[in-house]
């Protein structure tokens, strides 16, 4: 039923980790596929041994090499080499709930309809030792996906036939790429299965995470990927309302990006982002509105998120 796929680049340090979470499922995966993305710190030996120990005892896990550097290409070629019905994509660095696909089992078998995604919260880890859940609706809206980030890579378990019916993962994304494919795989209007009663994993935030990285530093990447949303929007089956809700959300969720630029001292490209978000909005009242929450996120007001939410 399920193929779990995990793209590995230099993780040495957290396989261990990793390894242990993965020993300690309460179901275990039909199939494990370790892809390393050209690691130089001895993660293929790591993946290697992780497999030879495992097959030993009746489990299944692959271990494939990934030439094209990025996590979407890697991912891309486990889903090309996946068998089971579902696909299920973790990230090396972290930890899988032992109960996850247990759970996700169950709710599949008790669905009144197979579902195309079966969805959970995950939770976030940081070096402080605090946690959290990450923001999470469970509904079946795009414009939930587009200003909450609510599915993330390990949060969506995928019918592996219809995730390459949809394209896979956009290899030309190396961030926020999980938060495209929310948007694009919602913007289908597929049957979703929802697990709430708990967070999952333990998503860790470290400096060598990719999540790290200053949105200043990547902004560019964020202006490309914003784009291909408002472009998906535009090309997408919704009604024109529907379509004009996604459309407020996005620039509700580039005018936060823009509001974390200005506080990164990046002032020419926040207003860059904040000038295109408002050119979404139709609306002259919700216009100045979202422009207002843009000054009050940049000068730190925490959750400005759930009131964009609330005027889309």
């Amino acid at each position: 039923m399920f193929s779990l796929i995990i793209p590995v680049h230099n993780r040495a340090d957290f396989l261990p980790r990793l390894f242990r979470s993965l020993d300690a499922q309460c179901l275990q995966p039909d199939e494990t596929i370790l892809v390393d993305n050209a690691s130089q710190d001895g993660s293929p030996e790591l993946c290697r041994a992780y497999a030879e120990k495992r097959n030993a005892k009746g489990g299944n896990v692959r271990v494939l090499q990934q030439a094209e550097p990025g996590a979407c290409a890697t991912r891309n070629m486990g889903l090309q080499a996946a068998r089971e019905e579902y696909v299920f994509f973790f990230d090396s660095d972290d930890e899988i709930s032992a109960d996850f696909l247990k759970d996700v089992k169950a709710r599949i078998e008790n669905a009144p309809q197979q579902p195309k995604m079966i969805c959970a919260p995950a939770k976030l880890c940081f070096a402080d030792g605090k946690t959290r859940q990450r923001a999470y609706r469970p509904t079946n809206r795009a414009a939930d996906q587009i200003i909450t980030a609510m599915l993330c890579t390990q949060s969506m378990v995928i019918n592996r036939a219809w995730l390459m019916e949809c394209g896979g993962w956009d290899e030309e994304l190396p961030r926020w790429n999980d938060w495209e494919l929310g948007v694009r795989l919602l913007l289908h209007r597929p049957q979703v299965a929802w697990l709430e009663s708990k967070a999952y994993h333990r998503i860790h935030q470290h400096p060598k995470s990719i999540t790290g990285n200053a949105f200043s530093a990547d902004q560019h990447h964020l202006l490309k990927v914003i784009s291909k949303v408002g472009k998906m929007i535009d090309e997408c089956q919704l009604t024109e309302t529907e379509k004009q809700e996604c459309r407020n959300a996005l620039a509700g969720k580039q005018l936060l990006l823009s509001a974390q630029l200005y506080r990164e001292n990046d002032k020419q490209a926040a207003e860059v982002h904040r000038q295109q978000a408002l050119f979404r909005i139709a609306s002259p009242l919700r216009r100045t509105a979202f422009s207002f929450l843009q000054k009050a996120s940049a000068c730190g007001l925490p959750g400005v998120w759930r009131l964009y939410a609330a005027l889309m």
